[in-house]
């Protein structure tokens, strides 16, 4: 059996080589956007959630920025955040209405979405109803439910293979939209549009 510290430093691992993957995937969207926006969304109380949360203060260790922590900036700086893994989820999860207004359908906004919330599912329910982010003591960290942090990891990864491809293909089939479905339900108003463009296009 593996001990803590060896299950630890393989969630650390996986967790971050997933989360700088899924950080590429939402740059190539939005930092064209975020690039030329005077309104600032990133606030040093965001930031902060890094120094205060035990995990991710870990990750910040293991991947440091080329600088420190600024009570003013945060983690940003002109060229944005210097941070390459360990940011806090809402950072992915935040998508401003510039971002999703210019997206061709609520398909293509949906399935965006989905993306943004990659990071925090797999981080979900890790101790008790905590997410692995809330953990702030580190030797709660040996607590860690790995199983759940596994089988999320693997919807998370899964998820994601279907993002891509539908963002080449602009094609749904019924495994991609289970797959986003465990990550965000669909709302209401495209529910039908999902499941008749999944049944026209779909060969189980």
């Amino acid at each position: 059996m593996k001990n803590i510290t060896s299950e630890l430093d393989s969630i650390l691992k996986q967790y971050s080589s997933f989360e700088i993957r899924v950080g590429k995937a939402i740059g190539d969207i939005c930092t064209k956007h975020c690039s030329v926006c005077s309104s600032v969304c990133c606030k040093p109380e965001f930031c902060r959630e890094t120094i205060e949360s035990s995990f991710l203060s870990l990750l910040n260790k293991k991947f440091p920025p080329v600088s420190g922590y600024s009570k003013k900036r945060g983690w940003l700086t002109a060229t944005g955040c210097i941070l390459s893994a360990g940011r806090p989820p809402v950072c992915y999860e935040y998508l401003c209405s510039s971002i999703m207004e210019v997206q061709p359908d609520d398909m293509h906004r949906y399935v965006i979405k989905v993306l943004s919330m990659l990071v925090s599912h797999i981080g979900k329910y890790m101790l008790g109803r905590r997410h692995l982010i809330e953990i702030l003591d580190e030797k709660e960290l040996k607590k860690l439910k790995i199983s759940r942090f596994k089988k999320q990891l693997n919807e998370a990864e899964t998820a994601f293979k279907a993002f891509k491809s539908y963002i080449k293909n602009e094609h749904l089939d019924k495994t991609s939209l289970q797959a986003f479905e465990k990550i965000v339900s669909p709302p209401d108003s495209i529910i039908v549009t999902l499941h008749s463009t999944c049944q026209s296009v779909c060969r189980v």
